[in-house]
């Protein structure tokens, strides 16, 4: 039976007494009791009373900041008058394995400051203060503190032996996938439920395909991805669009179509050590060079070329692959003749404007390294003076009609009065064997579009074009030449006669 250092504590037993426990995970479920008992028995060998308790039940102790028990002890204790006037703890590990021991000093050094003491009461010296006593307990810190470390390193050669043989080392299985357990002569048990863990420290887990449902639509996404050519949130759209739900019922998004769309797991492979989050520091990721990987680990749901094949197309939408990224602007060149914002927005696989600006430093340097240096894109250039015409222009109009407008994040976006207005500049081009423009329907949540329509090739305005957007459910709106009667929009020669009605000082 263990027996209560209570002796060992040279100091005056108080009749109030707060108790701090804490177990690291889930499993010690004999723990926390343990802990109480020890302290409960000390208490009454001190003649104290145990007036509360502080729990952190399943918590690493490397840092205090996810241990809701110990913050609410420190605060009960900074507040004042937190009823009781010691703190007892097990050992100097229970109250946490801090990587840095000061950390550990420093909580018990404002405890003492706000006039409580804390006593580990299962160790075997005497927190008074003295030089040994002081000695003592950074010895004890430094080994709570080495204990992690080395278990980190154990725990990361044990994940990398489990690897090595196939077998899956932790984590969860992914949409589409599932997890079986092993017995130790490599016979199936069963297959785990989410959150579920193997019953028998000498069973293994490795991945199996999951529902035939679910793989259809895990081969849709990279269909979708690579043929279509639909960008992450389109995918995310489109899934949801046709009432499929990802894991647990959660709707899809960008991250959740992305890890599908990179994740070798779908072609069978295992890979380890990708990303390290060791001793509560922030999760990093590796360099690929440091990764571990077992190919074949279990059955594909996808073949290894069309997962390549997916991985180009997603370095392309990336930007990782920054020379695919200017062969697709060349190829864009080359079909409409000119490179625009609208444009590269609008193509299927190409990183989105930002991205691009991001890359390259600027959209005109992308133009130069794409078409080569010196040459730019004349036509760019003229639609991106027209646009700045445009909004100066109707600014000054709406000033002179009587109105008020303001700028937004966007500088293609004018909040004009209650409503936005998006300005656009679109060149005449060819649809088959029509001729019209394309026009930006539902861009930026505008309320409206304001177009303005130039000819094929000069730069020179046929028209504007007053579109309301709040009723489409198209992204682009298709506007042949000469035809004028589109339904929902507002045709004229000038760009003040839209705002005539404002104030009625507008020109016609």
């Amino acid at each position: 039976m263990t027996q209560v250092c209570g002796p060992t504590h040279d100091v005056t037993a108080p009749r109030r007494v707060a108790a701090y426990v804490r177990m690291s995970t889930v499993w010690q479920d004999q723990s926390v009791p343990q802990q109480l008992d020890f302290i409960g028995r000390y208490a009454a060998a001190t003649q104290s009373t145990v007036v509360k308790v502080y729990r952190d039940e399943g918590k690493s102790g490397l840092s205090a900041r996810r241990r809701p028990g110990l913050l609410q002890m420190l605060a009960d204790i900074g507040a004042g008058n937190p009823g009781f006037e010691h703190v007892l703890v097990y050992d100097v590990s229970r109250f946490g394995r801090f990587q840095d021991v000061d950390e550990s000093s420093y909580y018990e050094y404002w405890c003492r400051q706000h006039g409580v003491a804390v006593i580990y009461c299962g160790e075997h010296f005497s927190n008074d203060g003295s030089p040994l006593s002081h000695i003592i307990k950074s010895v004890k810190r430094t080994m709570a503190a080495e204990y992690s470390r080395t278990l980190s390193v154990r725990t990361f050669e044990a994940h990398a032996f489990l690897l090595a043989r196939g077998f899956k080392p932790g984590g969860v299985a992914g949409y589409g996938l599932r997890r079986v357990c092993l017995k130790a002569d490599g016979s199936v048990r069963r297959q785990l439920c989410a959150g579920e863990r193997k019953g028998h420290p000498t069973d293994r887990v490795v991945l199996a395909p999951g529902p035939a449902a679910e793989i259809d639509v895990v081969r849709r996404i990279y269909r979708l991805f690579i043929e279509d050519k639909l960008g992450y949130r389109a995918l995310a759209r489109r899934l949801a669009f046709d009432g499929c739900a990802a894991t647990g019922g959660a709707p899809w998004t960008e991250a959740r179509v992305k890890a599908v769309l990179t994740n070798e797991k779908y072609c069978g492979v295992l890979l380890y050590n990708r990303t390290t989050a060791r001793l509560g520091r922030p999760r990093r990721a590796n360099d690929a060079a440091v990764w571990l990987r077992h190919d074949d680990a279990h059955e594909a749901v996808m073949s290894r070329a069309v997962f390549l094949a997916a991985q180009r197309q997603a370095r392309v939408k990336d930007g990782s692959d920054k020379e695919a990224v200017l062969r697709a602007l060349r190829a864009m060149h080359a079909r409409h003749g000119l490179l625009t914002t609208r444009l590269i927005d609008a193509e299927p696989g190409l990183p989105h404007m930002g991205r691009l600006t991001r890359l390259f430093g600027s959209f005109a340097e992308a133009c130069s390294l794409a078409l080569g240096r010196g040459t730019g894109c004349p036509r760019s250039l003229a639609l991106h003076a027209a646009q700045v015409a445009l909004r100066l222009e109707v600014e000054r109009c709406v000033v002179q009609a009587g109105g008020r407008f303001a700028p937004t994040a966007r500088a293609s976006v004018l909040r004009i009065e209650d409503v936005t207005v998006r300005l656009a500049v679109v060149h005449c081009r060819s649809k088959g064997t029509a001729e019209g423009w394309l026009i930006p329907a539902q861009a930026s949540g505008a309320d409206f579009v304001l177009a303005a329509l130039l000819e094929r090739e000069e730069a020179n305005v046929t028209a504007y074009v007053l579109l309301a957007v709040d009723s489409l459910k198209v992204l682009h709106r298709w506007l042949p030449a000469g035809g004028w009667s589109v339904r929902g929009c507002a045709f004229g020669m000038q760009v003040a006669s839209f705002f005539a009605p404002m104030g009625g000082k507008g020109e016609g």
